[in-house]
């Protein structure tokens, strides 16, 4: 039987050697791209970092329609009963 790789991996470490302290030891990318020691925070590279773009919702008011179509309110009649009565005295439906 043929052995497979589960699909969710957890995810690995990035461990260089600094060139500064001489450790391998975990590096982090930060938001100016710049690649991290742990240990002593000398940069080891520069990495390009992506900003993501902004994105502006328009709502279409076809489909809004079509999803949420419009109900009106049915005005319903309410009959009072007092729980004294009989079961007799109640109107039918």
């Amino acid at each position: 039987m043929k052995k497979t790789k589960k699909a969710t991996e957890p995810a690995k470490v990035l461990k260089i050697k600094c060139a500064t302290c001489g450790r391998e030891t975990p590096h982090y990318v930060n938001t100016k791209g710049e690649v991290r020691c742990a240990i002593c925070q000398t940069v080891a590279k520069k990495v390009a970092v992506k900003t993501p773009k902004e994105v502006e919702f328009e709502m279409d008011e076809a489909l809004d329609v079509a999803l949420n179509p419009v109900v009106e309110e049915v005005e319903t009649e309410k009959i009072e009963v007092d729980p004294e009565s009989d079961d007799d005295d109640l109107p039918e439906i």
